[in-house]
């Protein structure tokens, strides 16, 4: 989050009367499920159009269980109904087709592989799953026991807030529904909610792929009135801090702590390791089994510093400054040491508005050579004329790299005060001090390319935000591109110059960035590169006229030749400039194919 919306969060609160700061908060981070049904409406009825009634939709994740924020993506599960039914990669070779997606990615080595893709219209981002129904029951479960009680719904989503600005939430940490059953764990311990166990024995089974998912939340959980949101808020933050992850399972299903060793007399076997939080209906499932011993340590020091804060006498009356705390402060206060090691800094909860920087976690991001990269390149494989896999990969990757420079330097008008190109890299220095990447519009345009349109955002942003503190910025970093033709990717890495932790603007950067080169279809992207190449009508163009030169040259004197030559150079230059200029780059990249000297060390620029 960059410091403006933070600053937004905190104007928010200042104009938020006493005893409405915690409502202000989630109103302010979650989505808008009521206005934002039409969207989702929308994007769906785009992919039942897609798949011409071949498969039957059930959504499931945050969108139903009430728990989505403005950045979630809409999750989908397709059940085929036809026959025979349709396969995986029918449903990606179709919504690769479709106009109204873009970005189709198909993630097949996932636990549960999905089909990640966007929508044009709306921009929402989907993740369309075909194997796995078990979150629809899940996301059902939740949904039900969040309309118990208004308090269960504050607290689940304030929760998932905290642990999303804190990045707990992400590749090798928690997952948000392993969040989720948590949090159920922690209601459970304090008697606030029965097991999952207890759910179950008075309803009849729901057997599914083995698994029961029947429950009755009849009655209802057992929450005292007068208990707030802000006492099981804290309940939960004073629970994990003591856990100790190292020999206990945290079981939703029993309600109660696991011993690892009695995991192994029961009926079914978790895979434990660094953290063991079993799923409450597939009990042989551990939710946190991707968790690092690192990210572990540093989720046990932001659960022990967001106890020691709602513990704070003078925080707990200052509303603004507490939140502020626990959704940044707690990243800033937190450093890692070169042996990977969090070090927790002050001893006691210091002022959240303090100025100092957040861990430094890598920022990185992959671009893949997918199907709809290699359509594009055709045009260009065929002036080059060569299918050699080597060779298109690298003209591939050659494209990538300029568009990299062209976002950089004319659509966000950064400056590459140097650049060094190795063996399977490129390495550049770039500096700016507005931020002209905020706030932009992805909407397609009809009258426009995607360039274009950012280009012109760009135009705009150059006059009006220059003078404006708001978007007052000092960036200053390494970008890194390296490229594995093996996986056929690229990584992009951005790192700071001289302070080895992250700054909020170059985060906001990074993300922005990202958002810009997934939107940006490779499509457009060759179709711009390739009218540096030289057709093949061209080239007879070429012929033509030096057939017509020789003959003129056979039948006129040479003196009255050049001066022929010499006005109808002059008369036709706008066309023949570029033209011999094409010709030229085509041979000479042409010969680098031959020689096999177009190499990652040599780049193609425009």
């Amino acid at each position: 989050m960059s410091s403006e919306s933070r600053n937004d969060m905190l104007k928010a609160l200042e104009e938020t009367d006493p005893g409405g700061h915690l409502l202000t908060v989630l109103q302010f981070y979650a989505f808008d499920l009521e206005n934002g049904k039409y969207c989702h409406d929308m994007a769906e009825h785009c992919v039942l159009e897609e798949l011409q009634g071949t498969v039957e939709i059930y959504r499931y994740g945050s969108v139903v269980t009430g728990l989505a924020l403005k950045e979630s993506d809409i999750d989908l599960f397709l059940r085929p109904i036809s026959s025979p039914p349709i396969l995986y990669d029918d449903v990606v070779k179709r919504l690769r087709r479709s106009k109204c997606f873009w970005r189709v990615t198909p993630i097949r080595k996932a636990r549960v592989p999905v089909i990640r893709c966007a929508h044009n219209a709306t921009g929402l981002r989907m993740d369309l799953n075909m194997s796995n129904s078990h979150g629809v029951f899940n996301s059902r479960f939740v949904a039900e026991l969040l309309k118990c009680d208004r308090r269960l719904h504050h607290l689940f989503l304030f929760l998932k807030i905290w642990a999303t600005k804190l990045k707990l939430i992400g590749r090798h940490h928690l997952t948000s529904h392993c969040l989720v059953s948590m949090i159920i764990f922690s209601l459970q311990v304090h008697q606030l909610l029965p097991s999952v166990q207890q759910m179950q024995a008075t309803c009849p089974p729901i057997i599914y792929e083995g698994n029961n998912f029947a429950y009755k939340l009849q009655p209802a959980p057992r929450i005292p009135e007068d208990m707030s949101t802000q006492q099981l808020i804290n309940n939960f933050f004073g629970y994990y801090t003591t856990f100790d992850f190292g020999k206990f399972v945290v079981s939703p299903f029993l309600g109660r702590c696991l011993n690892r060793h009695e995991n192994e007399h029961l009926a079914f076997q978790l895979h434990c390791k660094n953290i063991c939080v079993q799923d409450p209906f597939e009990l042989n499932l551990n939710l946190a089994k991707s968790v690092s011993q690192r990210n572990l340590d540093y989720f046990r020091q932001c659960l022990m510093l967001s106890a020691q804060a709602y513990s704070d006498k003078d925080l707990k009356w200052q509303p603004k400054k507490l939140y502020d705390y626990l959704f940044f402060g707690i990243a800033e206060k937190l450093t890692y040491t070169p042996d990977n090691q969090i070090v927790r800094q002050p001893t006691r909860v210091p002022d959240a508005m303090q100025n100092t920087s957040a861990p430094h976690i890598p920022m990185t991001t992959f671009i893949q050579l997918t199907t709809e990269d290699y359509q594009g390149l055709l045009p260009i494989r065929e002036v080059m004329k060569t299918d050699k896999e080597e060779a298109t990969f690298f003209t591939w990757h050659a494209c990538q790299l300029a568009t990299i420079i062209d976002v950089l330097t004319e659509v966000y008008g950064l400056k590459i005060e140097s650049q060094e190109n190795q063996l399977g890299s490129s390495r550049m220095l770039i500096s700016g001090q507005v931020d002209t990447w905020s706030r932009r519009n992805f909407i397609p345009m009809a009258s426009q390319s995607f360039l274009a349109h950012q280009l012109q955002q760009s135009r705009k942003f150059s006059t009006t935000r220059p003078g404006n503190p708001a978007y007052a910025v000092n960036v200053r970093a390494y970008l890194t591109v390296t490229w594995y033709q093996a996986k056929k990717q690229l990584q992009i890495k951005m790192e700071p110059v001289s302070d080895p932790l992250r700054n909020a603007h170059l985060e906001r950067l990074f993300y922005e960035f990202k958002r810009l080169l997934n939107r940006y279809s490779f499509k457009e992207q060759a179709s711009i590169w390739s009218l540096d190449t030289i057709s093949n009508q061209e080239i007879l163009i070429l012929k033509i006229i030096l057939v017509a030169l020789f003959f003129l040259f056979s039948i006129i004197p040479g003196p009255l030749f050049l001066i022929i030559l010499f006005i109808l150079a002059i008369q036709f230059r706008n066309f023949l400039t570029p033209l011999i200029c094409r010709y030229y780059w085509r041979h000479l990249n042409t010969l680098r194919f031959k020689k096999n000297e177009l190499h990652p060390k040599y780049p193609i620029y425009r």
